[in-house]
């Protein structure tokens, strides 16, 4: 609820000095009802390819508190990001938004993923911001690297063989197309880990790569990969005759393979 509060908090030690075993500290609190709303979009930055070009763009903030907002300050302490065009002291009427700050993202490696944050100090709280840098691929564990062994398979024998592809970008990263160098080879999505280890109750599982006799590729309508999760493929190989199946798999994302 709104309104001032005060009260003590107690802190207890291992201490055995006299008078330090417990420490007392009072507070004083002033709790209001509303919100300050910012896009994400508008602090999410993808780093393209080199050469790596300055990229801006302008923090949106709606003041969703019944009184004007004032900002007094930003600060961003990452060195690829400058602020520009920040005037302190800025008021942002009541339910109106603003672009009070225009960030400037220089990349210095195409394989930029971190996080950081821009503080907005206002009239109420400051604002923490959270500000990600990401290079939009998918991450495939060097276990499976080596691609499809399955071996020398008989005429109506199936192998099939499995591996995980991860996205550690803040966003989903859509996979386009997949293609595969060995012949008889069905791909199709399994399970779907969520980034606490969990699975994905009701994934969109789908076939991506259907047997072929040759090479075979193949353009879906992409398929999204969640941010920060774990997609593992299920690989059948069942070629028409008896065939020594070793190949690769590639993945389209558009960022390319």
């Amino acid at each position: 609820r709104e309104g001032r509060f005060m009260g003590t908090i107690r802190v207890r030690t291992n201490s055995s000095e006299p008078g330090y075993h417990d420490v007392d500290m009072t507070y004083q609190s002033r709790v209001l009802f509303g919100s300050i709303q910012t896009s994400s979009m508008n602090t999410t930055f993808m780093v393209g390819p080199p050469p790596h070009k300055p990229v801006e763009k302008h923090v949106i903030v709606h003041n969703q508190f019944p009184f004007p907002l004032l900002l007094t300050s930003a600060l961003i302490p990452d060195p690829h990001f400058e602020i520009l065009d920040f005037v302190p002291d800025q008021v942002v009427a009541v339910g109106a938004r603003a672009d009070p700050i225009k960030l400037r993202f220089t990349a210095d490696s195409d394989m930029s993923l971190f996080s950081t944050t821009l503080s907005l100090a206002t009239n109420v709280t400051t604002l923490n911001i959270p500000v990600n840098c990401y290079h939009g691929r998918l991450v495939l564990p060097p276990e499976s690297a080596d691609g499809l062994r399955a071996g020398m398979i008989g005429v109506n024998v199936s192998v099939t063989r499995r591996f995980n592809i991860t996205n550690p970008n803040p966003i989903g990263v859509s996979i386009t197309g997949v293609s595969c160098s060995a012949p008889g080879v069905e791909l199709s999505v399994e399970l779907v880990v969520k980034p606490s280890g969990e699975l994905v109750q009701s994934p969109d599982i789908r076939t991506l790569l259907a047997p072929s006799p040759g090479k075979a590729r193949h353009k879906t309508a992409p398929y999204i990969v969640p941010p920060k999760h774990t997609v593992v493929f299920r690989t059948d190989m069942a070629p028409d005759r008896e065939a020594d199946v070793t190949g690769a798999v590639s993945v389209q994302t558009e960022r390319g393979l």
